[in-house]
């Protein structure tokens, strides 16, 4: 077992410090807790502060309870703590697995923080996106949120800069229909991003056959009923008409397999 600087009060297996000093983040380890803190402090002025200590590695560093120890730190609370040796940031992930206590971001920006591409990109796009995170995330990946989920959680998620350019180029685009009102924002966007990559809709009539009628999409249910109300506004009084619902089903069925998409991002016709 490595050094320990300041046991205090040993108690069986448990040990009890009000030296804040001695312990340490895990590199990697969400540390926004502030919101878990007032609930502490809500706790607290109901019920009193409940002592469960927390849990360190052998190098002191909080493998889990960072918003008891933050809590404890801020009004010099003697905290409690046990030492469970060769533990590190692997643990507190698998930990929270299946758990809710963790959110997405912070699965993304604790890989982030420990170097992985994939995640620093993803945090990056998260960051400077103006939209949701659901949106967001479809936008960088090409799926929903709920097909990203454990991939995200276990480290797995694979984002490379050519994904990280058409996504970018997903919310650009998405910035031509910002005025438009919608019961189901997150699914009218993932809609509008499946026809900017189709190849058989043009960019700039999508938009203008939109705004021809906005109303259309005040009461969508779905991004199918999104997708189908477009594909409506986009052959309003056209020659040649475009089967975007078709070209849907056909993505959805490649994603289903584990095939990559025949979709590919087009150009803005302005460049």
């Amino acid at each position: 077992m490595g050094k320990i600087i300041n046991k205090g009060e040993h108690i069986g297996d448990i040990y009890r410090t009000a030296d804040f000093k001695a312990f340490k983040h895990v590199c990697g380890n969400r540390i926004e807790v502030e919101n878990r803190v007032k609930k502490i402090e809500a706790s607290v002025a109901q019920i009193g502060y409940i002592d469960v200590p927390i849990t360190v590695n052998e190098n002191m560093e909080i493998i889990d309870g960072q918003a008891r120890y933050e809590y404890c730190r801020r009004t010099n609370t003697p905290i409690a703590y046990h030492i469970k040796e060769g533990l590190n940031i692997d643990h507190c992930i698998a930990m929270n697995i299946s758990s809710t206590n963790w959110t997405m971001v912070d699965y993304i920006s604790s890989y982030a923080a420990r170097g992985y591409q994939s995640y620093i990109l993803t945090e990056k796009f998260i960051n400077e996106s103006p939209y949701s995170l659901s949106p967001t995330l479809w936008a960088l990946t090409g799926t929903d949120i709920t097909n990203n989920c454990d991939k995200i959680k276990k480290g797995k998620l694979d984002i490379n800069q050519d994904g990280y350019t058409r996504g970018k180029g997903i919310i650009t685009y998405w910035g031509n229909f910002d005025d438009i009102i919608t019961n189901r924002k997150t699914e009218f966007l993932e809609a509008i991003g499946y026809c900017y990559l189709m190849d058989c809709v043009d960019n700039e009539l999508l938009i203008r056959k939109v705004h021809q009628r906005p109303r259309d999409f005040q009461t969508i249910a779905n991004v199918t009923d999104a997708i189908d109300v477009i594909e409506d506004a986009y052959n309003v009084r056209t020659r040649n008409h475009v089967y975007i619902e078709t070209e849907y089903f056909k993505y959805l069925e490649k994603i289903s397999k584990g095939l990559s998409s025949t979709i590919k991002a087009k150009r803005n016709a302005s460049k």
